[in-house]
């Protein structure tokens, strides 16, 4: 006998329905159950790169030596050596000088110059000061013209004040070693027993002032019989052999820089006095 056709549709249902509750009812125990760790480690994913990777990280230099303190080059030695007559000279030179009546004897003092030092020097300028009564304007004038034969390249000018005569001389150059003499004129109006001033004075680039101080002390040889030289003070004796006459001035020249020094001149022994025993009568 057939089966309704709703009969079997109502028992499929029923069949799915139940079905349906048996599934839902295992998801939810499952849900309720803990779940086990896995032993496997789950791999990081790196993120993904399209750029060029950056060079590594370059490695620190080494530490610096400390900086050591600069220490300047050394500086040259500079000296430059003045004098008059002699760098052993005294500070008091003695003149016997004479005089022909009526007529000015010129005598050329010789001022040394020298660079004893490490190197050149520049812009050196000499000063030297005579009082007026050693001075005479002819003589200044040649001086200025002929008288720095020595320095090649160097200036020589003067000026006069009321009392003092003033004499520069400017050399721009002065070679390591070099040495010069310069003929400084002194003109003699009277050669009464006087000592005179005279004041040299130098100057160069990088040194200090340089100053030397003289006394010329004059002396007439009709009342000097016999000067002696002695440790404090020179005698100095001209080349009178040189004396040449000029023939437009009242003046005579020794244009010579030649003096006659003795430094320590021999004493003369005294003659011991004869001893007397008393008279007798």
């Amino acid at each position: 006998m057939g089966v309704p056709a709703y009969t079997f549709v109502i028992v499929c249902m029923g069949v799915l329905s139940a079905a349906a509750a048996i599934g839902a009812l295992a998801l939810a125990l499952s849900q309720l159950t803990p779940r086990r760790k896995s032993s496997r480690t789950r791999s990081v994913r790196q993120p993904m790169m399209f750029d060029t990777p950056a060079d590594p990280a370059p490695a620190p230099a080494p530490a610096a030596a400390p900086p050591q303190p600069f220490e300047p080059p050394p500086l040259l030695a500079r000296r430059l050596e003045l004098a008059l007559m002699s760098p052993r000279a005294p500070e008091r030179l003695r003149l016997p000088v004479e005089l022909a009546r009526g007529r000015i004897l010129e005598l050329n003092l010789p001022l040394l110059v020298a660079n004893s030092g490490e190197t050149d020097l520049g812009d050196v300028s000499i000063h030297v000061t005579l009082p007026n009564e050693l001075t005479y304007g002819a003589s200044l004038e040649r001086f200025g013209r002929e008288g720095l034969t020595g320095l090649p390249g160097a200036a020589a000018r003067y000026a006069l004040s009321e009392h003092e005569t003033r004499i520069r001389i400017d050399v721009a150059h002065l070679a390591r070693g070099a040495e010069a003499t310069v003929p400084v004129p002194v003109s003699i109006k009277h050669a009464a027993d006087t000592a005179y001033p005279i004041v040299i004075m130098a100057f160069a680039e990088g040194l200090q002032r340089l100053e030397r101080c003289y006394e010329l002390e004059l002396l007439d040889p009709a009342s000097v019989v016999a000067p002696v030289s002695s440790k404090d003070a020179w005698v100095c004796v001209p080349d009178d052999r040189a004396r040449e006459r000029e023939p437009h001035l009242p003046l005579d020249r020794i244009a010579s820089t030649e003096f006659t020094v003795v430094e320590a001149g021999p004493v003369a022994p005294t003659r011991p006095e004869p001893a007397y025993e008393p008279l007798s009568l």
